[in-house]
């Protein structure tokens, strides 16, 4: 059985911009966004860095006959195609000889995608089984309207069923392209460079961005089982019955005694929890990002609420080599059994 992981590429398998890059690798880190620009030979250094974390996993990954699509919707702030090209895909050209695959998302980044930048590299342009391609500067690349359609593509090729189907990415762009890969039977998973060296969150913090997580989840739940239609509802619709059930229609009540009275009967468990080692900081720091990443892109999604998404079956990692040693190595299944946090326990609906 091979794994087929489809990746984002900017802030997943690579980090997100040259600042992540010096935090992860600078050698003098009080270096800001103007020195580093000014320093040329530390910038350079810094842009071959830039790759080089997934380049030896990618190695191992794909000489173990596994396969890689790279999907990419150019979402970064100071980059067009021709620097993601050559500067970027560039490097991982050597895997061309392996199942690696790069798609570009014609809508949707905030990138400059431009064909005509890059039109002295490119020497042919074709279409297949609906899918335009162009080869530029000797490999493939194909261009798709949304991420999620890199699907149909796979299912074409393969048979997924056959097969582990993995998921990866970093924003809220890239949400529709995770829950579609754990419709279809596959994980997904999340990264967040810098998800401990710029959040110093303390438990006390952590808990509360835990109460409002659990808050959100309970109303969810008391809509759906009342509005079973809730997701193909309009949006006003949607946050009339959401505002109803949230605020009880007393929005002073709600912030006086209703949710007061939550959060200290739900704070008291947590704190059990965490003393019994069912429930970990690190947990609670992670799935706060899960949370607020998948609920700024519900509107993008066919279900409107996190339920409907099982958005507690996709975790998040550090780094890509961090999601490859736990995810796509060898040990990876040594490694789940010592994972970093702790699934907490369902409540029950009396909870």
């Amino acid at each position: 059985m091979a794994k087929i992981l489809v990746s984002d590429l900017i802030g997943t398998l690579i980090p997100n911009n040259i600042m992540e890059v010096h935090n992860l690798y600078g050698k003098c880190r009080e270096k800001d966004w103007n020195n580093i620009f000014d320093d040329k030979e530390y910038h350079n250094y810094l842009m071959e860095k830039f790759p080089e974390q997934c380049i030896n996993d990618l190695d191992k990954f794909l000489n173990d006959g596994n396969i890689l699509y790279i999907v990419s919707d150019l979402s970064c702030h100071d980059s067009n195609i021709k620097f993601i090209l050559d500067r970027i895909i560039s490097r991982l050209h050597r895997y061309s000889n392996n199942d690696f695959n790069v798609f570009l998302v014609k809508y949707g980044g905030r990138c400059d995608f431009n064909l005509d930048l890059i039109s002295n590299k490119i020497t042919f342009k074709y279409t297949e089984e609906g899918v335009d391609y162009f080869i530029y500067d000797g490999y493939t690349v194909g261009i798709i309207p949304k991420k999620e359609d890199i699907f149909n593509i796979i299912s074409n090729k393969y048979n997924i069923e056959e097969n582990e189907l993995l998921s990866i990415g970093n924003s809220k762009n890239d949400i529709p392209m995770l829950i579609k890969c754990m419709e279809l039977g596959g994980k997904s998973s999340l990264l967040h460079y810098l998800l401990y060296s710029e959040n110093n969150i303390t438990l006390e913090e952590a808990l509360s961005c835990k109460l409002d997580v659990e808050y959100h989840i309970k109303i969810e739940k008391e809509i759906l089982d009342n509005f079973p239609n809730y997701s193909e509802l309009d949006f006003y619709e949607r946050n009339e019955i959401w505002n109803s059930y949230f605020y009880k229609g007393d929005w002073f009540n709600y912030i006086i005694r209703e949710r007061r009275k939550y959060n200290d009967e739900m704070l008291q468990k947590l704190y059990e929890e965490i003393s019994q080692g069912n429930l970990t900081q690190d947990f609670i720091i992670k799935q706060y990002f899960i949370f607020k990443i998948i609920l700024s892109s519900l509107e993008t999604l066919e279900k409107k609420t996190l339920t409907e998404n099982n958005w507690d079956k996709i975790d998040m990692y550090s780094t890509f080599r961090d999601y490859y040693n736990r995810v796509l190595s060898h040990d990876s299944k040594k490694n789940e059994k010592a994972p970093q946090f702790v699934k907490i326990k369902k409540q029950s609906n009396e909870d």
